[in-house]
């Protein structure tokens, strides 16, 4: 199984659904990086 759930046929264009919950997941892990990268930014002053 796909970490994004997608189906076993193969489809040409995924639903707007799986779009917008993609998004979500690829901005959360965005700004857990950009968290990070702050938190060693400080650390290192």
């Amino acid at each position: 199984m796909s970490f994004f759930g997608t189906s076993s046929t193969p489809t040409s264009a995924p639903s707007p659904d799986m779009e917008a919950r993609k998004r979500a997941v690829m901005d959360s892990v965005k700004g857990e990086i950009a968290l990070a990268n702050a938190q060693e930014l400080m650390n290192s002053l």
